[in-house]
């Protein structure tokens, strides 16, 4: 593992937006918007994807961070099982906000593993504009025998309702390409509107105008900040420990969190179902006071 926060590793995806979600805030065009709200999601994928695990997040656990040019980043553990984590990006004077959840799911196979992303994402412009979007999945295959392999693979959905926008993406389907090819098309009211190709390793165009080129426009660096709150990630011994090098104290502090975890989890369900016991008491009075 390394010593990192899951939470972190989900802000690597806003690493573009001090550049394109900026562009697409000053444009008053919703097909412009959409294409650089795709460039700034796709083009984040080989920094928020890597081989590397980061710690599992516990429960309410929190962090906090932000670019230099003002975008104010949040992220926090909501749930876990399943495990949720939700994000919330505050554009530099509120021009945009972008939002939305990770739900993980993980299956193994003989020599692979896939991991699915149920979670949906949202980006709100100020007059209102809203796009919405999915996740693709990741497949590592060669994980036990042979090389090791990461891609994301799948469907991507971006849609514009209001304005009858839709992108679809596919991943990984390219004639002659490898799988970290993509292409798709953009619709409006369903005419097609513009053409998507590219690869996520290194560039994008529409209808053959280069959007992100990755030689040219580098990621930004977020600042994780020190919070006061108690839930802040770097209040984790087994990240402080791990970080350290101490590997053994590192796995008793991890064991401790999740047993903390386990414990809270065992007693919101007694609460639950003391509630439910409680609610069934309440019916059966009210139905006798009824009858009489």
């Amino acid at each position: 593992m390394i010593p990192k926060s899951q939470l972190e590793c989900q802000l690597y995806s806003t690493c573009y937006y001090p550049l394109f979600m900026n562009l697409a805030s000053q444009s008053n065009d919703p097909v412009e918007r959409m294409k650089l709200s795709i460039t700034a999601s796709i083009s984040s994928f080989p920094i928020a994807n890597q081989f590397y695990k980061p710690l599992n997040p516990i429960l309410g656990e929190t962090l906090e961070g932000s670019y230099p040019d003002g975008t104010q980043l949040f992220a926090e553990q909501v749930s876990h099982h399943p495990p949720i984590t939700y994000i919330y990006v505050n554009g530099p004077q509120k021009k945009y906000v972008s939002y939305g959840y990770g739900e993980f799911e993980a299956s193994a196979g003989l020599n692979s593993l896939k991991i699915k992303n149920n979670g949906k994402r949202f980006i709100k412009f100020q007059d209102g504009q809203l796009i919405t979007f999915n996740q693709g999945y990741e497949y590592f295959s060669g994980t036990f025998f042979g090389t090791t392999r990461h891609e994301t693979l799948g469907k991507i959905m971006f849609q514009d309702t209001k304005n009858e926008i839709e992108c679809k993406i596919k991943f990984g389907k390219v004639k002659k390409r490898p799988t970290d090819f993509f292409e798709g098309e953009i619709k409006v009211k369903g005419k097609l509107c513009s053409k998507v190709y590219g690869s996520y390793l290194g560039f994008i165009e529409f209808d053959g105008v280069r959007y992100w080129d990755h030689r040219v426009q580098l990621p930004f660096k977020n600042n994780i900040l020190k919070s006061k709150l108690g839930s802040d990630h770097s209040l984790r011994q087994d990240k402080i420990q791990l970080t350290q090098g101490n590997i053994k104290q590192a796995q008793i502090e991890k064991e401790k969190l999740e047993q903390i975890q386990r414990n809270d989890r065992k007693l919101r369900k007694q609460f639950e179902e003391k509630k439910k016991e409680l609610l069934k008491k309440q019916e059966k009075e009210a139905k006798k006071k009824a009858k009489k």
